[in-house]
């Protein structure tokens, strides 16, 4: 998702997922942060929608990311 800083685009995102859920991860925060540590582990058998938060401040995640979206065994869509 693409938009100005404070626009309310995380604001919209929680309409569809609480910030409380597995697949929410903020990666302004250090607990987030670290359940990426091995970050195919963590996401390869998540379903439903995965939102990362501030994915920019990880750019190495996006080979993975992009592998993991056009996984046919995927059963999980992601926002960033």
């Amino acid at each position: 998702m693409i938009g100005p800083r404070q626009c309310g685009k995380m604001t919209l995102t929680r309409e569809f997922l609480p910030e409380d859920s597995v697949n929410y991860f903020d990666l302004e925060d250090p607990i987030s942060l670290s359940r990426l540590d091995e970050p195919m582990t963590a996401l390869a058998t998540l379903q439903g929608l995965v939102v990362i938060d501030e994915v920019q401040r990880r750019p190495d995640l996006f080979p993975m990311l992009r592998v993991l979206v056009v996984a046919r065994f995927m059963r999980a869509g992601f926002l960033f």
